[in-house]
């Protein structure tokens, strides 16, 4: 009888523990396929974000003599402010704060020239060239931003969760605490399998 009660307790104590081990495995496959598709995405828009301003700095020449110099300039310096804020490695608030205003001048700088210059022939095709390729780099940096920047902050919710898992596998936290592994130990060296 003695036995059996302890039998009944040990299922009870396996029951618990493979459906935590399920819902884990659960949460590790769900985690993996998230994380695997975010990377895909960064590194999509990494190449894309390279490919556009490429473009852009490609296309400065179809600016006048006295704009085109001060466009490279501009997009060598937000080539930098890209590179600086990668290497920092860093999303404190006040640092990205930093970039995405300094990013957005940078950006508005070049906008606003390529503004200038399209209203001096509303018809040039050269004109409008320049403006596609500066306005994909404007909105592949927000499509990064969105992906790289505020996806971090929207991650803490999942980090809770992961956190109360493991704290909720604790064996001492189970209803029965540690006493199910105590006895299997036990029950293991008297040759009697659970």
């Amino acid at each position: 009888m003695h036995l059996r009660a302890r039998d009944d307790k040990d299922l009870t104590i396996s029951t618990i523990a493979g459906s935590l081990l399920g819902l884990a495995a659960f949460m590790l496959a769900f985690t993996f396929a998230i994380v695997s598709e975010r990377y895909d995405t960064r590194k999509s828009l990494v190449r894309e974000d390279a490919i556009a301003i490429r473009t852009a700095r490609q296309r400065t020449d179809f600016l006048p003599e006295a704009d085109r110099g001060e466009a490279v300039e501009l997009l060598r310096q937000y080539v930098d402010l890209r590179v600086k804020f990668a290497e920092a490695n860093t999303l404190a608030p006040t640092s990205v704060e930093t970039f995405l205003s300094e990013a957005e001048r940078l950006q508005d700088r070049l906008w606003n020239m390529a503004v200038v210059n399209a209203r001096k022939d509303m018809n040039s095709d050269v004109a409008a060239l320049y403006i596609d390729s500066l306005n994909e780099v404007i909105g592949i940096h927000a499509a990064r931003v969105a992906v790289g920047i505020q996806g971090q902050w929207l991650r803490a919710p999942c980090r809770r969760a992961w956190r109360e898992l493991a704290r909720t596998a604790k064996p001492s936290d189970l209803p029965c605490g540690n006493s199910h592994l105590q006895n299997g130990h036990a029950l293991a060296h008297q040759g009697i399998t659970t």
